[in-house]
């Protein structure tokens, strides 16, 4: 058994919170933690915008590693179909 400090819980894998790491968006834990997203960029989850995207990240889209893997759990958070969603001031 693993004793963690302060009685915190192991995370399992696919959790995702906000990045502890300056500029970055979001981590997810895959047996790890892996942070993902430039917090400097704007929200662009437009169909093209996610199209372009895509095609950037086709590699890490499609790969069997545990960075790969979590990659994939933030994508579906952030640019999936009904994910992150742009709010304005309205």
């Amino acid at each position: 058994m693993i004793l963690y400090k302060k009685g915190g819980k192991l995370p399992k894998n696919g959790d995702i919170k906000r990045s502890t790491r300056k500029g970055k968006k979001a981590m997810v834990y895959m047996n790890g933690w892996h942070h993902f997203g430039d917090d400097a960029y704007k929200h662009n989850y437009s169909d093209a915008g996610r199209e372009k995207a895509t095609a950037r990240h086709k590699k890490n889209l499609e790969g069997n590693s545990d960075r790969a893997k979590a990659f994939r759990v933030y994508w579906r958070k952030y640019w999936g179909k009904g994910g992150s969603v742009k709010k304005t001031g309205k």
